[in-house]
């Protein structure tokens, strides 16, 4: 499935719609994209849906940052941009198999056999100045 938005707040109500019942622990998200494509400001804007009331950064520098939503739900997200993908990264395989979190990876390409740790997979595309390009891929 693919569709195009027009902006980042249409992304992330449009992601949301078609998401909503399935953002729970367990669930797990790949976004793929170009550096600036709105990986970590879809997050955020979905976190802030959920409810999140503190900054949701990227963990570029930190690889992963936890947030707990409620005692039900908390979400882990995991920026692997500086990780190669011919490297060991048991620690980081341990937390995309982790099903107690609603998790969301930002550069899950950079990962040996990242297909099995995702439910669904993002691609996000720069169309315009705001326009992005979705693909939507179910595993």
């Amino acid at each position: 499935m693919k569709f195009t938005v027009e902006n980042e707040q249409d992304l992330t109500e449009k992601i949301y719609e078609l998401l909503r019942e399935k953002l729970k622990a367990g669930f797990s998200v790949g976004l793929i994209g170009d550096l600036g494509s709105g990986k970590t400001t879809l997050v955020q804007g979905l976190l802030n849906k959920l409810g999140i009331k503190e900054p949701v950064t990227s963990p570029t520098f930190t690889l992963r940052k936890i947030y707990t939503l409620s005692e039900n739900l908390s979400v882990q997200h995991i920026d692997l941009y500086r990780i190669d993908e011919a490297s060991s990264h048991h620690e980081i395989e341990e937390w995309l198999e982790d099903k107690d979190y609603l998790t969301f990876v930002e550069w899950p390409e950079n990962i040996k056999d990242n297909n099995k740790y995702f439910d669904l997979i993002l691609k996000l595309k720069v169309t315009g100045k705001s326009s992005r390009e979705v693909e939507v891929i179910w595993n």
